[in-house]
């Protein structure tokens, strides 16, 4: 994972693409009852809502930190579980 980085868009947010899958991080509105950035995730399969998505982030670096070792634990626990699956998901990038 270490060759995936976070890239800049012109809005103040990130993303990170990974086999596929979509991480980002963006700025909510200042008057955001939520915090500073919510986090999102699209393209996993069997992502349900006891994954907690949108997350929501005071700052931007634990934001990006949280989603990216949330990501590589979410990839280890598919590549233990179901290895099969795994490959399927890397050939698809």
């Amino acid at each position: 994972m270490e060759r995936f980085r976070w890239i800049a868009d012109n809005y103040g947010g990130y993303t990170l693409s990974v086999y596929g899958i979509r991480l980002s991080i963006e700025p909510l509105p200042s008057h955001s009852p939520r915090g500073h950035f919510w986090g999102n995730i699209e393209g996993l399969p069997a992502i349900s809502a006891a994954d907690g998505f949108p997350r929501f982030y005071m700052k931007l670096q634990r934001g990006k930190n949280d989603l990216r070792e949330w990501l590589l634990w979410r990839l280890n626990c598919l590549e233990q579980s179901d290895p099969k699956a795994f490959e399927a998901l890397k050939r698809r990038a």
